[in-house]
């Protein structure tokens, strides 16, 4: 707009007097200084800001006439700049509905990139960011015993160790250790497992969470003999016992026990990560302090008043270091490991939520440059009608808010429409997500992620905004008028090219991550097991200790078990196991062999597996030498036991071990039998694909009794369908036993796996939205150049240049901009898989195959999108373009 005094008294409603008289005199003069510099070249703004620059601004000189007033021309020029933006705004809402094509595609590529990066942070701030539900939550820690010599870096606490670190560590205010199991619950319906844990008296203080409805536990009733009490979960109170006020005092059976009911926690209580129904008082074993190497205690503590992490970590380190030295059978080479508990709960979902994250930052950075470089064509396209703006008064500032209003109603609607994306997404993650991601429940939509929406779509509008504002600012307005706008494809045509390499790079980037990903998934889903998972059911018994007191007992139901079990239709073997392979559940223990004392500092142990006598052959484990379990192992017998291939290459490197004897124990007076190892089995993966197999001993369940095991069931019919007939037979043994845990080992194996497979469908749904997105920008950047240079076209072929030269020049064009985008995708992609390494299985960072066939993919794509423009320009007609000429 020109400035000029008389604009100013129009503004001001004012009619001019004898003093605007002077100044219009003035401005005349001031006419005739820029009209003089334009003919020497400048603008009309450059112009009249060096006139106004030369002689004084005529705004001053107003107001020292008095005759305008600054609040009143500040509240005008407010009002004229509203009117115009909502006048723009209009306009630009009119004009994006007459091109339909360009609106829905730019606002879907904004909505997806948008709506992704919600989804993602609020999955993201759900399970790592947010803070754990306690009162002081970061000064709750998770301490662990820790023994890396022996390779187990970070396991479970012994209740010797316990009582001592409670007793003598000055810097923890509060210490809790619990037991976290599934309790047979009866009396209100069908028998079920319910998830429990017993915890000690320091359970309220150490979560400084109390019942929401009654009282905490008392001291007394963690002594031996106490009454026996429960304090149940929220979501317990209300779908088990309708949430009435009167559920106080009530009674709740669990394995077998009346529970009197003394409080209910507040909703939506978790400690420490895992969810529990009900809350036990844990009674400590007379002989607590004798059970140095008994460890199967979790633990955690609260900091006192003024501690610090370290400060603890030192008190532990040196008490540990004191324990060694005083017990050096049971805690040589034993320390103590402490985090924040959050830390705790978090640690393994953090780096996939982390790389999903930078995943979708790339994603959005990509829509962002395909929409800016959609935006560009199209005003590429509209340079002549920008030019007759400017020549009818509008400024550079005018143009450039009436470019970026379209784009703010673009982002804007992109924006609405990411909120269901967003919504959509958190609700698929949270069913998709696999087994043990922590607070996977607690993903929402909430105000934090809404106000993270906001400033993603700000980011988005002003990466895909500053493209037409940049091209306006810098457009040579006076040639497009004269006729010359159709040629403004040339002068962008580098911008054009950095917006194709970039979108290019970053979508190659996203591919190898991806492939990478995928690569490590195949490899992991081709490890053996060692062992054979189909047509088996697997379903977990867990016996009471109050119905079930004596090894007898236990051992005598198992059989019944097992004998009716394989005698269903379609069951081939039946056999129990305690600690069923990849479930994340297990025993190891210390053992001597032949009797031999072991010095000290030296530890022998095994994971220890209680079988039944088919066991080897439901799983389909193969006997490499020796013999399996056979019908005369049974209890009173002579005790065996069955080694895995790594305890025998381990323990027994060049010489067998059939033969020799093992007691569980690290001394031979330890009162624990002695078994003979009559036979050697292949390995088992126990602990995940992953990892490499443990020595494992085998141990026979009629002679070491347990109460807690999963039944297997080998079929010749779908294993779900002999389900009915076990529930029935379990309940026809016991009807208040519950058998819970029903699936396929099968799906026991794809539980395993379950993270690799939610890493890499992530992640390739990423890869392939942003090579899609990527052509598409390609294809839209050549469509427009192409039907730029239509005259050109047509002038070439009727001199002669055939269909396939004019076709390579036009891929040759657009494969350019992919080839130097790729070489940069290429080193981006490089750089992140670096950076994974702990997430891949048996894959290099930087594999060059995928590199490679992630380039080769996308290139793939590229030349697809260059073709279709490149064959819609050899349809030019060259007779219709002579005509023109």
């Amino acid at each position: 707009m020109v400035p000029g005094f008389r604009r100013l008294f129009r503004l001001s409603g004012r009619e001019p007097g004898p003093a605007e008289d002077i100044a219009a005199e003035f401005e005349a003069h001031l006419q005739m200084k820029a009209d003089a510099l334009i003919r020497a070249g400048r603008s009309p703004d450059e112009a009249w800001r060096e006139a106004e620059a030369r002689f004084g601004p005529l705004e001053r000189f107003a107001l020292e006439c008095g005759r305008i007033d600054r609040t009143e021309r500040r509240e005008r020029r407010l009002r004229e700049w509203w009117s115009g933006l909502l006048q723009d705004l209009r306009l630009a809402g009119r004009g994006l509905l007459r091109s339909p094509g360009f609106t829905v595609t730019a606002v879907l590529v904004l909505a997806l990139g948008i709506g992704l990066n919600a989804t993602v942070f609020s999955v993201l701030r759900g399970v790592v960011l947010r803070p754990l539900a306690l009162p002081g939550s970061d000064r709750v820690l998770a301490l662990h015993s820790s023994n890396p010599a022996a390779g187990w870096p970070e396991f479970s606490v012994s209740p010797a160790d316990f009582l001592d670190w409670s007793r003598e560590i000055r810097s923890l205010r509060a210490m809790v250790a619990w037991v976290s199991y599934d309790a047979a619950a009866t009396g209100l319906g069908p028998a079920e497992q319910v998830p429990a844990s017993a915890v000690t008296s320091g359970f309220t203080e150490v979560t400084g969470v109390r019942p929401a409805l009654g009282r905490p536990f008392v001291e007394a009733e963690f002594a031996p003999g106490a009454p026996r009490v429960v304090i149940i979960s929220h979501e317990a109170w209300v779908t088990r016992f309708g949430g009435t006020a009167d559920v106080l005092g009530k009674s709740w059976i669990l394995d077998g026990e009346n529970r009197e009911i003394v409080g209910v926690m507040p909703p939506g209580f978790v400690f420490p990560a895992a969810r529990s129904d009900a809350w036990l008082p844990f009674q400590m074993p007379p002989d607590a302090m004798s059970q140095r190497g008994a460890h199967y205690l979790t633990v955690a503590a609260r900091l006192a008043d003024g501690a610090t992490l370290e400060q603890a970590h030192t008190e532990l380190v040196t008490l540990a270091a004191r324990l060694e030295r005083d017990f050096p059978r049971s805690n040589s080479g034993w320390t103590v490991l402490l985090r924040p508990l959050h830390e705790e709960v978090v640690r393994e979902a953090r780096p996939t939520l982390l790389l999903l994250m930078n995943g979708v930052w790339l994603l959005l950075l990509l829509a962002s440059a395909n929409v800016a470089n959609l935006v560009l064509v199209r005003a590429a396209g509209r340079s002549g009608e920008v030019a007759v703006r400017s020549a009818l008064g509008a400024g550079r500032s005018r143009l450039v808010r009436h470019a970026l209003s379209e784009v703010m109603v673009l982002v804007a609607v992109g924006a609405a429409l990411a909120l269901p994306v967003a919504l959509l997404g958190t609700d698929l993650i949270r069913r998709l997500a696999p087994p043990g991601v922590p607070r996977i429940d607690e993903v929402r939509l909430d105000s934090v992620a809404l106000f993270f929406t906001l400033g993603v779509t700000a980011l988005s509008a002003v990466l895909v905004g500053i493209v037409p504002a940049r091209r306006i600012l810098r457009a040579d307005l006076r040639r497009a008028l004269a006729g010359s706008g159709g040629r403004s494809v040339g002068q962008h045509r580098a911008l054009h090219r950095w917006l194709v390499a970039a979108e290019t790079a970053l979508a190659l980037a996203l591919l190898a991550v991806a492939g990478v990903l995928l690569k490590s998934k195949t490899r992991l889903e081709a490890v053996d097991p060692g062992l054979d998972p189909s047509s088996t059911l697997v379903a977990s018994v867990s016996l009471p200790d109050k119905r079930y007191p004596t090894s007898e007992s236990i051992v005598r139901f198992q059989g019944e078990l097992l004998a009716q079990a394989e005698a269903l239709p379609g069951v081939e073997s039946a056999s129990l196991i305690f600690g069923l392979p990849l479930s994340g559940f297990g025993w190891s223990g210390s053992f001597t062999i032949d009797s031999v004392p072991v010095p000290d500092g030296v530890r022998q142990s095994a994971q220890v597996r209680v079988v039944s006598g088919k066991y080897f052959t439901t799983q389909r484990i193969p006997v490499l030498e020796g013999r399996r379990f056979t019908t005369e192992d049974r209890r009173g017998s002579r005790r065996v036991v069955v080694v895995s291939a790594a305890a025998a290459r381990h323990f027994w490197p060049g010489a067998t071990p059939i033969g020799r004897y093992l007691r569980f124990g690290v001394r031979p007076s330890d009162d624990r039998p002695e078994g003979e190892i009559v036979g050697i089995v292949g390995d088992v993966r126990e602990h995940g694909l992953d990892q490499e197999p443990r020595p494992i001993a085998y141990v026979l369940a009629d002679q070491v009794a347990v109460d807690e095991v999963a039944l297997l069931l080998r079929t010749s019919v779908a294993p779900v369908s002999v389900a009915p007939g076990l529930r029935r037979i379990v309940s026809a043994l016991d009807p208040e036993l519950p058998l819970s845990g029903i699936r396929t080992m099968e799906d026991v194996l794809r539980d395993a796996t379950a993270p690799q497979r939610f890493r890499v469908w992530l992640m390739g749904f990423f890869a392939l939205l942003a090579v899609a997105l990527a052509g598409l920008g390609m294809y839209a950047v050549l469509s427009h150049i192409v039907s730029q240079r239509t005259r050109e076209m047509g002038l070439r072929r009727a001199l002669g240049a055939s269909d396939r030269q004019v076709r390579g020049e036009v891929i040759r064009s657009g494969m350019r901009d992919a080839a130097l985008g790729a070489t940069v995708g290429l080193g981006i992609g490089w750089l992140i898989t670096r950076k994974m390494s702990d997430l891949l299985f048996q894959v290099t960072p930087g594999d060059p195959v995928v590199l490679a066939g992630s380039a080769a993919l996308f290139l793939g794509v590229a030349l697809l999108a260059c073709w279709v423009p490149a064959r819609r320009a050899t349809r030019a007609d060259p007779g219709l373009v002579l005509r023109g000429e």
